[in-house]
């Protein structure tokens, strides 16, 4: 039996998790290498969730050649297990399996990825299935996974962007910085944000950095979509370019297609009326395309024009046709951002 026990840095014990009728020790090294953190629990806090540590825990113990039961390793009488992984990514862990409320809160400082990861991290790799749902989750919920709630979001996003314009808040709580999400759906393999993700990312701009907007305030904005620039990873800037090609590339072929294919059962009592509304529809193609590339959002270019000819006195046939055109178009954008976003994966 090992009596001595050595710490490399000093071990000092975990301020919560230091549970006087734990009967496990877990140490890992803060992240910093300054120092041991220990956290005395139940075995069956981890245990329960998790199949790894299960088998971790018993095999802190070993039978020698009389059949007894020998501590391979002990600190004040329990047993030790050494864990490579951060103290702070294990404290993360811990709390998260205690609750999870805390990491569902709205930050307008848009952290959520960032406080999700730690736990989320040790969730994946020892396998705790059920808590890595609810993580997951908790990031789901940030985007819209449909077009049909892409689109609502966008609405709501620029009612709200109008409404804060020029002052010190902003509306990130409607829809989160995008660079943080991406990468750790990329990293842990959540798919059904990507394509809200990346479509949000295609309207932010390149020289708009969200931590030096945090530090000078949103009002050095003038109007720009700031992100986390220096984030994104060699994979997600390829995305990210492909998408912008396509939209540039596109964007023509759809402002012309809404127009396409005039009702031939034109059923307006003034024939007239909707003849010279589609002359103006096709007019206003040039300008869409423009609203289009200026501002990255084809969707809401796409809905604005929609309510534009509903207030219209275009006649119900000729709607249907640019509802259908639209529609089809919009469908076309979003399984361009899913083939793109997530090309594996089947959303």
């Amino acid at each position: 039996m090992l009596t001595t026990i050595s710490f490399h840095p000093a071990a000092t014990h975990h301020p919560k998790f230091w549970i006087s009728d734990g009967n496990v020790v877990l140490s890992a090294v803060s992240m910093d290498k300054e120092q041991t953190v220990l956290f005395r629990i139940h075995k069956s806090m981890l245990s329960d969730q998790s199949e790894v540590f299960a088998s971790m825990f018993a095999l802190s113990q070993t039978q020698d050649d009389g059949g007894i039961i020998a501590d391979l390793e002990t600190y004040e009488g329990l047993p030790l297990v050494r864990l490579h992984d951060a103290a702070e990514d294990l404290d993360a862990l811990l709390n998260a399996l205690q609750d999870t409320s805390p990491l569902s809160e709205l930050s307008t400082i848009s952290d959520t990825p960032l406080r999700v990861r730690p736990a989320l991290r040790l969730a994946s790799k020892y396998l705790m299935n059920d808590l890595r749902g609810r993580l997951v989750h908790i990031v789901e919920l940030m985007w819209p996974r449909t077009l049909e709630d892409l689109e609502s979001k966008t609405m709501l996003y620029d009612g709200v962007r109008k409404i804060e314009k020029g002052g010190e808040k902003w509306p990130w709580v409607f829809l989160p910085e995008p660079i943080a999400s991406i990468n750790l759906a990329e990293e842990f393999d959540i798919p059904s944000i990507l394509p809200a993700a990346y479509y949000h990312l295609l309207r932010c701009s390149p020289s708009a950095d969200w931590d030096t907007v945090q530090k000078l305030g949103f009002k050095t904005l003038r109007n720009k979509v700031p992100a986390r620039w220096p984030q994104l990873t060699h994979s997600s800037s390829h995305k990210l370019l492909k998408l912008r090609e396509v939209l540039d590339d596109s964007v023509g072929y759809w402002t012309t297609y809404l127009h396409h294919n005039r009702a031939a059962d034109c059923d307006n009592q003034k024939p007239k009326v909707c003849k010279e509304l589609w002359v103006s529809i096709q007019k206003g193609g040039k300008e869409r395309r423009r609203s289009v590339l200026t501002s990255r959002d084809p969707l809401l270019v796409l809905t604005k024009t929609h309510e534009e000819l509903e207030e219209s006195e275009l006649c119900y046939g000729c709607f249907d046709v640019v509802e259908r055109n639209s529609r089809r178009i919009r469908d076309d954008i979003w399984n361009t951002l899913c083939s793109i976003s997530c090309p594996k994966s089947r959303i």
